[in-house]
């Protein structure tokens, strides 16, 4: 049995606070599964402040890899878990799922000890914390970094990102392969239908800028990022 190695620092502040944190995960007869993160309070909740970057489930075995939209339609015709870059552009540093790799059992799952996959109401709760999700809204979550869909610019000082969220704009993929979306775009781990999960996003409608949604659902074969809140 290898020892699990876990270390914090804990920073203060009434709302926002960061905690850096990194820990080394083991299995028994299995493989190590390393990941450091950091987390910020946001009320009641603790979540990732980044998005979620693995690419091998807990046992070691590596999440398929694509790099194209031939390449992810044929891993969902297969119902196989994969990832690839937002916009299947590796510059990005934004690796999304489909809710078939989030499914995976065989090889230990893909959400380390510790963490899980937000509820669709662990989102609700969010959106109520910071004021609901009307117009501008999602700043409040967004980095600075984050790409406005209208100017392809970083977005700057538009962004408060008053919790430390830092959303970044993810599009999403389509089942097909597909890039799709204009902004930035989670799973949760609340099911509507066998083949269908509903997402957190932020969006554009009707002309009203940076609202939050989460009342929508994608396939299991759609392309979206991946945040995790402490259990």
């Amino acid at each position: 049995m290898r020892y699990a190695i876990l270390f914090c620092i804990i920073s203060s502040g009434l709302f926002g606070q960061v905690f850096p944190m990194g820990f080394i995960s083991n299995q028994q007869g299995g493989t190590s599964t390393v990941y450091d993160g950091t987390y910020a309070t946001i009320g009641t909740q603790n979540w990732l402040d980044h998005d979620y970057d693995v690419t091998t489930y807990a046992d070691g075995t590596d999440i398929l890899f694509v790099e194209n939209a031939t390449a992810w339609a044929n891993a969902n015709a297969s119902q196989t878990g994969a990832w690839c870059y937002t916009e299947y552009n590796s510059s990005t540093g934004i690796k999304l799922y489909n809710y078939y790799a989030i499914n995976n059992t065989s090889n230990g799952g893909l959400i380390p000890n510790g963490w899980h996959l937000p509820s669709k109401a662990e989102y609700e709760t969010l959106i109520s914390f910071i004021g609901g999700g009307g117009v501008n809204q999602a700043l409040k979550l967004m980095s600075p970094n984050f790409i406005d869909p209208s100017t392809e610019q970083p977005i700057g000082s538009m962004a408060t990102n008053d919790y430390n969220f830092n959303a970044l704009r993810t599009k999403y993929m389509k089942t097909s392969g597909v890039i799709s979306g204009y902004q930035a775009n989670w799973w949760t781990a609340t099911a509507l239908t066998s083949t269908s999960a509903y997402y957190f996003k932020t969006e554009n409608s009707n002309g009203e800028s940076y609202k939050l949604n989460v009342n929508y659902a994608l396939a299991f074969g759609s392309g979206l990022a991946i945040r995790l809140i402490k259990d």
